[in-house]
């Protein structure tokens, strides 16, 4: 009986099983840290997303999404990079603590970049969500290929992609949202292995989208305003259809091309309650009169890594001990059945 004792407790002390217990679920149940009413996409449909992640008790957590605007830049929502202060004014996220997730349509894998510097839109209001703009500068340029490659964003002045953006609110047409948020707007709990999703949604005129909120009396709003000259919207009447908590700073692909940035919503998946973006064709010029104006201290950190050496060096401390003590057991029992 000492064997088949030894082999469960093995298996028990054992990384992987330590894994299985933490993030327990069957083959084909699938985490619920995604868009709501979206389905999987594979990372070359989305090869501009990328994932921003935060230290959180040794390990790095997915905390928004980002859009790659070049090999050094990406774009993201401003409020995904600051903390709330009890004034309400706020303080810039340290950029040592985040690092910038590409190439997999996994959060939690993907080639890792770290951060040297966050930009917020000097607008920017944290309880309006006016200019609701972020850039994000990396330690390293990221190395395009297949599964890596800059957005197409939209091209000419403000007025020529204000006319034609309205073109497509009058139209209604279809753009697709991508992400790793929650996939209900019950289900907040970040979870390990998350696909990315892509969920379709229309675009609505902000004018209708004002009225609306106004009519429903979200301000009186119990979240966010609505700025005409820096956001978008989309809506679905008859289908629960959202972004959500954790795709903040994401992509709105319109026609190929990057149109939003997910800001906020009355909540996930209201029907009838609109999606609010930020204008991208907006944030492309803050980012060429601003942010590519201000000089980058020194880029101390020159590496990127592959996911597994990087799971590897933020393997958990318990971890590791059981490795050990799982040695010792094995040593102790060959001595003991050579008595």
């Amino acid at each position: 009986m000492i064997l088949p004792f030894y082999q469960l407790l093995f298996i028990i002390t054992s990384p992987g099983y330590c894994k299985f217990i933490r993030y327990k679920g069957g083959a084909d149940e699938e985490p619920n840290f995604r868009i709501v009413g979206g389905h999987v996409a594979s990372i070359r449909n989305a090869p501009f997303l990328a994932s921003l992640q935060r230290k959180v008790d040794k390990e790095f957590r997915h905390i928004c999404g980002a859009v790659i605007v070049s090999k050094l830049y990406l774009l993201t929502a401003a409020h995904c990079l600051v903390n709330l202060e009890d004034d309400n004014s706020y303080t810039v996220s340290k950029p040592k603590w985040h690092i910038v997730r590409t190439g997999s349509k996994y959060a939690e894998r993907g080639r890792v970049t770290k951060v040297q510097a966050f930009f917020v839109h000097e607008d920017f209001d944290p309880i309006e969500f006016f200019y609701d703009f972020g850039a994000i500068a990396l330690a390293s340029d990221l190395k395009f290929g297949r599964n890596t490659q800059p957005a197409v964003l939209p091209e000419g002045n403000i007025s020529e992609t204000s006319a034609l953006l309205n073109h497509y609110n009058e139209g209604r047409i279809t753009c697709k949202a991508y992400g790793w948020g929650v996939t209900t707007p019950r289900s907040f709990t970040a979870r390990s292995f998350t696909a990315l999703r892509v969920v379709e949604l229309r675009l609505l005129s902000v004018k209708l989208c004002e009225g609306i909120l106004i009519e429903k009396k979200s301000k009186i709003y119990s979240f966010g305003l609505l700025n005409k000259n820096g956001s978008l919207c989309t809506l679905e009447e008859s289908e629960e259809k959202d972004t959500c908590m954790g795709d903040s700073g994401g992509p709105l692909s319109c026609n190929g091309v990057i149109w939003g940035l997910v800001s906020w919503g009355e909540g996930c998946a209201r029907t009838g309650y609109p999606g609010v973006y930020s204008r991208v064709d907006v944030a492309k010029n803050w980012l060429k009169e601003v942010v590519y104006s201000i000089p980058i201290r020194h880029r101390r950190y020159s590496y990127e890594e592959s996911s597994a050496r990087h799971n590897l060096i933020i393997l958990d401390q318990k971890i590791i001990i059981m490795l050990i003590l799982n040695v010792f057991f094995i040593i102790y029992i060959t001595n003991y059945l050579s008595i």
